[in-house]
Parts: structure tokens; C-alpha cells; sequence
């Protein structure tokens, strides 16, 4: 990490009140530190969306991908159960 810049910020007393309780619950150490996560994660999320997917290497890699998609022997499977799988994998559980 490089070098730490202290900020004043206005936040909506709701979404306060729920980092004061994230806290409070032992979910982290202070709001210092609830809003140090929240924003790199947010930052590291931007930085993603923002890389570039059509640079030389990811589209020999997807080609790459489909090749070997191509020659696997094995059935397709349809669309809709693999993402009806993926819904009961990874359902919210609240």
C-alpha cells in the first residue's frame, strides 16, 4: 500500500449508522478501517472494468479457450441448467 492520505467526508447518516454497526458487531475495527476496505474494494472493482479485453494476449487466450471448447467430445450442456446450477450454488441465503 502506498502512502495514506486522511480524508473529511460527508455520508449519509444511514449508510453511517450501518458502518457504525459493522463495527459495532466486531465485523471491523473501526469506521476507519470499514471505509479503507470499502473504498479499495470499490477502487480495485473500477480498475478492473476500466482493463482493456481486446489487447492481443486476451484474444489469443479466448481463442485458445473456444479451440479447446471445440474439441472437447463430451455433450453440450444447455444454458439454462448450467445457470439454474449456478443460482442454487450461489444463492443469497438471506
Amino acid at each position: 500500500m502506498g502512502k495514506i492520505e486522511k480524508i473529511t467526508a460527508e455520508i449519509d447518516e444511514d449508510i453511517y449508522a450501518d458502518v457504525e454497526a459493522a463495527v459495532a458487531s466486531g465485523e471491523f475495527a473501526s469506521v476507519g478501517e470499514a471505509l479503507t476496505l470499502i473504498v479499495s474494494e470499490w477502487a480495485a472493482e473500477r480498475r478492473v472494468e476500466e482493463r482493456p479485453v481486446e489487447t492481443p494476449e486476451f484474444v489469443a487466450y479466448a481463442k485458445a479457450l473456444i479451440e479447446e471448447s471445440r474439441r472437447d467430445a463430451r455433450p453440450s450442456i444447455p444454458a439454462d441448467v448450467v445457470f439454474a446450477e449456478l443460482r442454487a450454488r450461489y444463492a443469497d441465503p438471506a
